[in-house]
């Protein structure tokens, strides 16, 4: 689980937020802090150990800040204007019943209702790294099951070369015509090997000259 965690200026400044009492403002912000890498909590603890009631819960799930299933779990439905957790510390959430529950809307809100042209909740979402790139753009996002294929410090080369981005904030892998992520990976562990293998073949050449 990723230990970071953001909150889009987008959304907590805006005047749905601030006009809601400073004890719902402060329960979000703690939630926010806590929950998984998806954006759900059972806020119940969090709620006891800040001091808040049901009544500031209440507030922040009329004006559609959370979003409640059952068992007392809840979601940020913002959280992936939030926060989108780096690809190699991601792990997904526990509550996999719920995220099947939900769509996410083209500006990357999470939603119970499906509405056209939302993506399906329990698809993976394209990630970024915090705090490296703008909110709102997209990034790569590894499934565990490509990730197990490769060792970590590639999978890591590989995120922070195609998510590099340029002035405008468009990571490097959206400038690409086409993009197949398995296709990818496979060819840039070639090329690692070819290069590890050259590096070496120089070391080795540079030795028995010596």
């Amino acid at each position: 689980m990723s230990q970071r965690r953001m909150f889009s200026p987008d959304i907590v400044q805006s005047e749905e937020f601030i006009t809601m009492p400073i004890s719902s403002q402060a329960l979000y912000f703690h939630l926010g802090m806590n929950a998984d890498d998806d954006g759900f909590i059972q806020p119940k603890i969090t709620m006891r150990i800040l001091g808040a009631n049901d009544d500031d819960l209440k507030v922040l799930l009329a004006k559609r800040f959370l979003l409640s299933f059952d068992h007392g779990v809840v979601v940020i439905k913002h959280w992936l204007i939030h926060n989108m957790i780096r690809a190699d510390r991601y792990k997904e959430t526990r509550f996999k019943k719920e995220k099947k529950q939900l769509f996410i809307k083209e500006n990357k809100a999470y939603t119970d209702k499906n509405i056209p042209g939302c993506q399906i909740g329990n698809q993976p979402v394209p990630q970024v790294r915090l705090g490296k790139v703008r909110l709102g753009k997209v990034n790569i996002y590894i499934t565990d099951e490509l990730k197990n294929k490769y060792p970590p410090s590639m999978i890591t080369d590989f995120t922070l070369y195609w998510d590099e981005t340029d002035s405008k904030g468009v990571p490097r892998w959206k400038k690409e015509k086409t993009w197949d992520l398995e296709k990818r990976l496979a060819r840039w562990k070639r090329n690692q090997e070819k290069w590890d293998y050259e590096k070496n073949q120089k070391f080795l050449i540079k030795k028995m000259s010596m």
